[in-house]
């Protein structure tokens, strides 16, 4: 009976190869409507060419299964004027396209990262390490402790990528960061990442295409779906033991209007990018209150001790 089954699955499976072999060599030759367009059939590409006076398909070349996989998924870069982008002619975000009302929570429970086993928080909006920070951050480890493998991070919504970086920073660490904002124009800005999920490696892939070894925030356009992942491992999990611990740094900013609440902390506003810039500072929020985070996650939060300091230019009085 086994052997019997056996024999029909190989049938099956040589059928259906050889239809595609027979569909393939078919192509080749046959007439096509335009100069110059294309197909893809049984990973070979083929081009409408003109013999003599008539359109036929030429015989096509081999497309290899990275080109397709990233044909399926484009990348820009640059700024996107269609989509969210900061003007500076009106010193503010813009998007130039129909803006949906944002759905709340902005990050559903568990949608980013599972903060259960977090241990220690970070506020936003203030200045610690030499500078002001729009952005706080959440910690799972730190040394002496074992590094903690696998935090992942998600995109927790649909949305757009429209700055990445990556680099060796000061301690000798590979690290990479995002800007990934929603339609209706929240961004989530998310920092020392350390292992890229799929989609990510192409986006950092896309930016280093000059061969660079440092690269600062890079203007993208690359969209990703609500679970796919951004991270598999976050922080550092060697060098100097001060730097070494599973976190990320984690900023939310509201697009759609400047912080009530002026960051005065912010000693000098700056434009382009960094936390000195008005392009972050302006328009954070504290991600602890309100409806940005779930009330699941807001509540695991807000019972961790906090690192550095409650003090916030946005914390407390939104």
């Amino acid at each position: 009976m086994k052997k019997v089954v056996w024999l029909i699955v190989m049938a099956i499976a040589l059928t259906s190869f050889s239809s595609q072999q027979s569909l393939a060599s078919s192509i080749a030759g046959s007439k096509c409507t335009k100069a110059g367009i294309t197909k893809t059939v049984s990973a070979k590409k083929y081009t409408c060419v003109i013999v003599g006076k008539r359109l036929v398909w030429n015989k096509g070349v081999a497309v290899k299964a990275s080109q397709t996989k990233q044909a399926s998924f484009p990348i820009t870069i640059g700024q996107d004027l269609k989509g969210w982008h900061w003007d500076d002619r009106a010193s503010k975000w813009i998007s130039n396209q129909p803006v949906p009302k944002c759905k709340f929570p902005i990050v559903p429970a568990g949608a980013l990262a599972d903060f259960s086993k977090a241990t220690i928080v970070n506020y936003p909006g203030k200045v610690r390490g030499g500078s002001y920070k729009p952005h706080g951050g959440v910690i799972w480890n730190i040394f002496p402790e074992p590094y903690v493998e696998n935090v992942v991070v998600r995109a927790p919504f649909d949305g757009t990528v429209i700055g990445a970086w990556d680099g060796i920073d000061e301690s000798g660490i590979y690290q990479f960061g995002l800007n990934f904002v929603s339609d209706c124009g929240v961004m989530v800005r998310m920092m020392h990442l350390y292992e890229a999920g799929p989609k990510m490696k192409l986006i950092l892939k896309a930016i280093n295409a000059n061969g660079r070894k440092q690269v600062g925030e890079t203007y993208t356009v690359a969209k990703l779906k609500k679970g796919d992942v951004i991270a598999t491992n976050v922080g550092t999990p060697y060098g100097a033991p001060y730097v070494v611990g599973a976190g990320f740094d984690l900023g939310i900013l509201d697009l759609r209007q400047r912080n009530k609440n002026k960051p005065f902390g912010l000693a000098e506003q700056t434009t382009g990018f960094g936390g000195g810039s008005i392009y972050y500072a302006e328009f954070g929020v504290c991600w602890f209150e309100g409806s940005w985070l779930s009330e699941q996650d807001k509540a695991i939060l807000n019972k961790l001790p906090v690192i550095q300091g409650t003090q916030s230019d946005y914390c407390g009085k939104q």
